[in-house]
């Protein structure tokens, strides 16, 4: 009888186990990144146009298969500037970055999570003070 009880609780116990593996694969799911979103001064721009000098505050949301917002970890974030002697890339421990505009010209930001994969860009367009902006222009 003993023995019986014995390949019982085995039995159980290896139960448990598949379940408890089933738990934390679908569990650690849902909290691995899908999608990143890259966000240009709080705004959800593909593009910004700067002057030479000024920085502009560039931050990451990134989200599960599920389309919640999950925390992200700055280890495993990766932010490049594609020319960097127009854009110099400051990345801040909280995993949101500063780039800051060295000459006038076009340089395009990506973030990479190089642990799930998710990926987005974004361009910034620096001018001189003496570059007319769309805003400057005046129409006759």
């Amino acid at each position: 009888m003993l023995r019986r009880e014995f390949e019982l609780l085995l039995l159980y116990l290896l139960d448990c186990t598949e379940h408890r593996r089933y738990y934390c694969r679908y569990h650690n799911k849902r909290h691995e990144p899908v999608e990143a979103t890259m966000w240009l001064e709080g705004k959800k721009l593909k593009s910004i146009a700067k002057v030479v000098g000024q920085t502009v505050n560039v931050t990451v949301t990134e989200a599960n298969a599920e389309g919640g917002n999950i925390p992200i970890i700055p280890a495993n974030d990766v932010y490049t500037v594609d020319d960097p002697t127009v854009g110099a890339i400051t990345v801040n421990p909280d995993g949101s970055a500063g780039v800051k505009g060295l000459k006038a010209g076009i340089c395009v930001v990506t973030f990479k999570d190089t642990v799930y994969g998710p990926s987005d860009a974004g361009q910034i367009t620096y001018t001189d003070d003496s570059t007319p902006t769309t805003a400057d222009l005046e129409l006759s």
